[in-house]
């Protein structure tokens, strides 16, 4: 593999001691929704997004377990 048509990629690309692992929130009813802090978080649990996404996610939750007929 190359980095352009002339120069071949290195067994270990340059700048890899530059990436950080991070920790994120990430919510699981909300559709690709993540928060970098746990202000962020708390500040997205109040959202009418996340209470819409919820309560779909909670009916979908009962339709599964047969709550619905």
């Amino acid at each position: 593999m190359y980095l352009s048509s002339c120069v071949p990629l290195p067994l270990h690309p340059p700048g890899l001691n530059h990436l950080v692992k991070q920790s994120l929130f990430v919510c699981a009813v909300c559709p690709k929704k993540v928060s970098q802090t746990a202000h962020e978080a708390l500040e997205h649990c109040k959202s009418r997004e996340h209470y819409d996404c919820y309560q779909a996610h909670l009916k979908a939750l009962e339709v599964s377990w047969g709550g619905e007929d």
